[in-house]
């Protein structure tokens, strides 16, 4: 394991079955349509689903008030009858409520948080300021049984990492990149390039030395990703970088002057001398895969291909996919 700045945690324990799942909106306001389908898939899988107060309450485009907001996040965790929480989704509006927040009472009340996208604020806030794993995951919006392909790994990865067993692991890599090769073992961070960049400079503690960071977005313009990973370069939070896994950038765009890089090629650019492989389904794709964010794993790419294994509290298992 490389030196790091970045907390090696161990996983949640596995949660089981009965529990509680606390559903929360840190960002944009939520309807019923939002989340009638993951509701009843999570009910369908022996969760109880419970809905935090003020659930769809909305002001302007957030789910209610920055101080409701923060309030929903705090009671989920410090509720000894809830076991874990999940967004009900992202848009903006989390990176408003870290200083709204009591980290060290969070830091006391372990429990599995998940969430992506501008999500990411508060998974990377949980890892560095609480020492506590959390998953960057599907949300409630994202979950259904019986849907496509796509939809049953999303279900079915983030039941197992729940579980601890992480079986599905193996079929992650399916469709992985090499962009370039080495080995490496550390602890996930990072999420949401555009939401990562937004804490440089703020005080937040976030640091990817020592580290596999995981980078994806949507919606963006190769130029923008550029300068924000130039912000985040220059802010010191990319010194030290072990690893770079790339999820998905969906509907990233060359602008109307050509940027003269793919965003493949541009953000390996930022990371030499490092492994960093590409096309992991995890983040806007169709398929949204569960990483343990701030727990250590094994990552290797060479010319035959990528490989990643995590050690659970259960077993350690290993993603194995051929070189492209």
């Amino acid at each position: 394991m490389v030196d790091s700045m970045t907390p090696a945690l161990k996983p949640h324990e596995p949660v089981p079955e009965g529990a509680v799942i606390r559903m929360v909106a840190p960002a944009n306001f939520v309807t019923e349509a939002d989340i009638v389908h993951g509701a009843m898939t999570l009910k369908k899988h022996k969760f109880r689903v419970d809905p935090c107060p003020h659930l769809f309450d909305r002001d302007g485009q957030f789910g209610g008030t920055d101080r409701a907001r923060a309030k929903s996040i705090m009671d989920a965790f410090t509720n000894p009858n809830i076991d874990v929480i999940l967004c009900a989704r992202g848009g903006y509006g989390s990176p408003r409520l870290l200083d709204r927040i009591d980290w060290s009472e969070i830091a006391k009340h372990p429990k599995p948080f998940i969430g992506y996208s501008d999500i990411t604020a508060i998974l990377n806030t949980l890892v560095f300021e609480c020492g506590m794993p959390a998953f960057h995951g599907p949300m409630v919006r994202d979950l259904q049984d019986g849907g496509t392909v796509e939809d049953e790994q999303t279900l079915r990865g983030l039941l197992e990492a729940l579980r601890g067993t992480y079986q599905d692991w193996p079929n992650l890599c399916n469709g992985a990149t090499v962009l370039r090769r080495g080995e490496v073992e550390a602890p996930i961070v990072g999420g949401n390039i555009t939401v990562l960049a937004s804490l440089a400079g703020t005080g937040w503690k976030f640091s990817a030395e020592g580290a596999i960071l995981l980078l994806e977005d949507v919606s963006e313009y190769v130029y923008r990703l550029d300068r924000a990973l130039v912000q985040l370069r220059r802010a010191g939070m990319l010194e030290g970088v072990a690893g770079v896994i790339i999820s998905d950038l969906v509907e990233v765009e060359d602008g109307n002057v050509p940027f003269g890089k793919t965003d493949l090629e541009m953000i390996l650019g930022h990371f030499p001398g490092v492994p960093v492989i590409a096309n992991v389904p995890a983040g806007h794709g169709p398929r949204k895969a569960t990483l343990p964010m701030g727990v250590p794993v094994k990552m290797s790419a060479s010319d035959a291909g990528c490989a990643l294994s995590i050690s659970s509290p259960i077993e350690e298992v290993k993603l194995e996919a051929a070189g492209q």
